[in-house]
């Protein structure tokens, strides 16, 4: 089992890694979410599809991170 505490100590960028990991791994057709997480995302997909947001590629994300931590 990993220690708490050597996840603290990893950069931001290997944070992530992990992250995307431990997500890409759990069964995503039992996560349920609340009403309130949902009118999130409703309202974030609205401002998407008008145009009103600044989208950016997963890649650009974790090159953004890696370079904060460099």
């Amino acid at each position: 089992m990993v220690n708490i505490k050597e996840i603290l100590d990893l950069s931001d960028a290997e944070k992530l890694l992990l992250l995307e990991k431990i997500w890409d791994s759990m069964d995503h057709d039992q996560i349920v979410l609340t009403k309130e997480q949902e009118n999130e995302l409703d309202l974030r997909l609205a401002k998407l599809e008008k145009g009103d947001t600044k989208t950016y590629t997963w890649q650009e994300v974790k090159d953004k991170l890696r370079k904060k931590d460099a």
